[in-house]
């Protein structure tokens, strides 16, 4: 299910029940990245967790209007579009027809199709197809487990996977097994998380290619330096020192998220009201938690590291928090 709901190049997917015009959830991608396929979490528990806002508008409703509301931010950029149905003996009941986005008022206000390479239709009206549409990727590899039969090649050597895998679950509190499972911890370890910088003889000490972190530049990630070795600079004095592999960066980046449904009573109430922590974690700006160093860090060799952001972070926080949930309430029952 997974596969295909990336195959078809949406951020956000309606949820419905029974009938197509009953929306009663929206997931994000983003919500799908840390679950795992093999364990057949009913869609019902994900979409509860998750509790995404849902923003219902009627068809009347001007386009100025959900503009207005769609620039707030605060309900995002897509509505369901709903109307009265009063047809037939049996009770007016709401029905939704149709949805509309950022892109759609934008697309009328210049009135101009904006096409990119997921869209299938050309044009809204016309419905004409995209004739040289590009070949989707299959998404089924990351979603298998690496002992699966499907042979990836990795960016790191086994050996320094498993040392990285770890250092993170030992040394780092953000990472330990009170913060987040094996099998997610692992799941985010196969994110678009480790890069690589090459030093040639031609690259410039100054190149912006070599830097991790800019001293006063916010960023909003975490790094640990797994190979290579860097310069740091810290400090009005630029004082400067190397470092090399598993030393880390941006520590506090990771600290807001990590307090997330820490007090006693979000956990003891965990099983009975995830949406509880889930607002937590929802109510999180991350731009708002930005890292914001008063050093520098530039690689002085071909250097490779591990590259978390917050984002992906809170993902994976708020999919532990859905194992754990899902876990004790089949204790319970």
């Amino acid at each position: 299910t997974i596969n295909k709901i990336m195959k078809q190049g949406y951020s956000r997917i309606p949820v419905f029940e029974k009938e197509r015009t009953n929306i009663v959830a929206v997931l994000f991608i983003k919500d799908l990245a840390f679950i795992d396929p093999d364990e057949n979490t009913p869609l019902r528990i994900v979409s509860n967790f998750y509790q995404n806002i849902l923003n219902f508008v009627f068809e009347d409703t001007t386009l100025d209007s959900i503009f207005k509301e769609f620039k707030g931010g605060s309900k995002g950029h897509m509505a369901l579009v709903q109307r009265i149905n009063n047809e037939g003996e049996c009770d007016p009941f709401y029905e939704v027809v149709g949805l509309v986005t950022l892109e759609d008022i934008i697309e009328e206000l210049i009135q101009e199709e904006i096409v990119d390479e997921t869209d299938v239709i050309m044009d809204n009206k016309s419905k004409r197809r995209r004739n040289n549409r590009m070949g989707r990727h299959d998404f089924t590899e990351f979603s298998n487990h690496p002992d699966d039969g499907v042979h990836r090649k990795p960016q790191v050597s086994p050996q320094m996977q498993v040392a990285c895998y770890q250092y993170l679950r030992t040394s780092l509190d953000p990472f330990n097994e009170a913060m987040m499972s094996e099998s997610i911890l692992k799941r985010l370890l196969t994110q678009d998380v480790i890069h690589t910088i090459k030093i040639t003889d031609s690259t410039p000490l100054s190149s912006p290619s070599t830097f991790l972190y800019v001293q006063g530049k916010s960023v909003d990630y975490f790094i640990l330096i797994l190979e290579g070795h860097v310069n740091v600079t810290i400090g009005r004095e630029n004082l400067t020192f190397e470092s090399g592999p598993f030393t880390y960066f941006g520590y506090s980046i990771l600290q807001t998220p990590a307090n997330i449904g820490e007090s006693p009573s979000a956990c003891t109430q965990l099983s009975r009201s995830s949406g509880m922590l889930d607002s937590s974690v929802q109510s999180l700006d991350t731009s708002k938690n930005n890292f914001l160093p008063d050093y520098s860090v530039r690689a002085i060799t071909e250097v490779i590291y591990l590259k978390v952001r917050l984002v992906q972070y809170v993902a994976a926080r708020r999919a532990f928090f859905l194992e754990k949930s899902h876990k004790d309430n089949e204790d319970v029952d």
